[in-house]
């Protein structure tokens, strides 16, 4: 079973709704392309006290490491474009 995940960080002020919004938009986006047998995609926003916010996105399934990977690196390349 293949895993990947992204974590993205964004400067402080940014509008944290807006964000998430634009990630799930664009992981909706990257559905259609992961394999039929990929469980859903889960996007969960982590915010530490001292530091800038991360979103964590996390891909799994039964396919081939490299698959999910090259997924996930595109899924990271599309979203840090919000910049």
């Amino acid at each position: 079973e293949g895993h990947a995940s992204v974590t993205l960080e964004f400067s402080v002020g940014v509008d944290l709704d807006k964000a998430m919004a634009d990630v799930r938009d664009a992981v909706d986006l990257a559905k259609p392309k992961l394999p039929e047998d990929s469980d859903e995609p889960t996007v969960n926003e982590v915010t530490f006290a001292s530091e800038e916010p991360v979103l964590t996105v996390v891909l799994y399934g039964t396919v081939p490491e490299r698959t999910i990977v090259q997924i996930a690196r595109t899924l990271r390349d599309r979203l840090e474009s919000f910049r």
